[in-house]
């Protein structure tokens, strides 16, 4: 997901529940929109039980733009000031996984534009900004990752860009169920002293109007 710092941090003012270091939120992020690149006609996301819900209706962009909102369930926030997960890819002690099963209606549309996506921040310290960003793309319409197709990882479409830290992207079509987002950051090439600090997982929309469920989300990590 292309998204400049500042946006990360204004984010944080549009949180749905209240955020926990044991426990995701929902956070309706719409950082697209307020970096001036587009708008919508409703937006809303929430948290019920154990499910991850968002509508959004009217959404455009301007021209050449990519993401207006990201929709989604974030555990740990990346610049939340305590750092309470934090994930080192080559400490065999650590783990971090999701369980994503999403279900996204009303999107088909000639004009929709999304995809639904895990997202996991990387970084070499605590304190400092990312160094590397890992989506794991489930499904799509009229959208591909930023970068270039690169070839094949693990069964995955690998595509890589620059944007200020690498993006790397791990793209197959249904792949659900439990996720090992720590697994993922390894088969996608992230150097093995970086740390998982933060995972989001929801729907990147760029234009149009749907809504997406993620169903029993939940996630669970050990930090180093």
């Amino acid at each position: 997901m292309k998204i400049k710092l500042s946006y990360i941090l204004a984010a944080t003012l549009a949180v749905c529940s209240t955020a926990s270091s044991f426990g995701w939120f929902a956070n309706r992020n719409q950082w697209g929109v307020d970096a001036g690149n587009g708008g919508y006609s409703s937006f809303n996301c929430w948290r019920s039980g154990n499910d991850m819900l968002s509508n959004w209706s009217g959404v455009w962009r301007k021209p050449n733009q990519y993401v207006m909102l990201y929709p989604s369930a974030v555990e740990g926030w990346n610049f939340d000031g305590n750092w309470a997960l934090w994930v080192t890819l080559n400490n065999s002690t650590s783990y971090v996984g999701c369980y994503l099963l999403p279900t996204i209606n009303n999107a088909w549309d000639g004009d929709d534009v999304w995809d639904v996506a895990i997202d996991a921040w990387c970084f070499s310290s605590k304190g400092g900004y990312q160094t590397d960003e890992v989506m794991m793309w489930n499904s799509w319409k009229n959208m591909q990752p930023a970068g270039s197709f690169l070839g094949y990882k693990s069964g995955y479409e690998y595509w890589e860009a620059w944007i200020g830290w690498t993006c790397r992207s791990m793209r197959t079509w249904g792949k659900s169920g439990s996720i090992d987002v720590k697994l993922l950051c390894q088969q996608a090439g992230v150097p093995t002293n970086r740390s998982i600090a933060g995972v989001q997982s929801g729907a990147e929309v760029c234009q149009g109007s749907a809504d997406v469920k993620l169903a029993g989300y939940s996630d669970w990590w050990k930090s180093n």
